[in-house]
């Protein structure tokens, strides 16, 4: 799965877990109603940009990490 697409299905399943929709992200974080249109229907952003990123953060009460499921590998030497 790209990470692209990782992100939207987990944009979603924390919109469902929190019984949020679009509307609803928009007004709790002050992103604009076409960003999160972009990035819950998988359109590609070239980027989203820090504050907005921190804004959807607070907005869904959650980490960074839990967002993007970011997987740390270890590597061995």
């Amino acid at each position: 799965m790209t990470k692209d697409l990782r992100f939207i299905c987990n944009l979603k399943q924390i919109l469902e877990e929190k019984n949020l929709n679009q509307s609803e992200l928009h007004r709790k974080s002050g992103v604009s109603m076409t960003t999160i249109r972009n990035l819950t229907s998988g359109a590609i952003l070239e980027r989203i940009d820090r504050g907005s990123t921190a804004k959807l953060l607070e907005a869904l009460d959650c980490s960074f990490d839990q967002l993007y499921k970011i997987e740390w590998l270890e590597i061995e030497d």
